[in-house]
């Protein structure tokens, strides 16, 4: 996954509309590094784990993957969708949902996934990783 320093990419595009942001912060992931991510974050232990393809899509990064024999999309959001969960996840005390995380995009579709499907709708529902370090919105 190519690192880039967000803050610095951030100031650095202030004036770029979301939709020129959105293309620049468009995430690049090889299916080496999504399995890899596989692997750390969603695979129990003896879980086979593939990456079957990679999805079209206009600014993030989804691939369809298998998952301990289970189907998954992996979706790997760009970085304008998650700045203010970004934001909040470096800036402290790890106490995401009193300092915004719930601000975030990525947080509000989750909430509408599990809104819906809790109302009798069938949908795609955001997977807690078991890495219980890493965040969740």
């Amino acid at each position: 996954m190519s690192a880039v320093d967000g803050d610095t990419k951030m100031s650095a595009t202030a004036d770029l509309s979301d939709e020129e942001l959105r293309k620049l912060f468009k995430p690049c992931v090889t299916k080496e590094e999504a399995e890899a991510l596989l692997y750390k974050s969603y695979a129990g232990k003896g879980d086979s784990v593939e990456v079957l393809q990679q999805l079209e899509s206009y600014d993030d990064v989804n691939f369809k993957v298998k998952v301990g024999g289970q189907l998954f999309v992996l979706k790997i959001h760009n970085g304008v969708e998650s700045k203010d969960f970004n934001k909040v996840y470096e800036g402290a005390d790890r106490d995401y949902f009193k300092k915004g995380c719930m601000n975030s995009v990525v947080h509000f579709q989750s909430t509408i996934m599990a809104l819906l499907s809790s109302n009798g709708i069938h949908t795609s529902q955001a997977q807690t990783p078991l890495d219980t370090k890493a965040p969740v919105c």
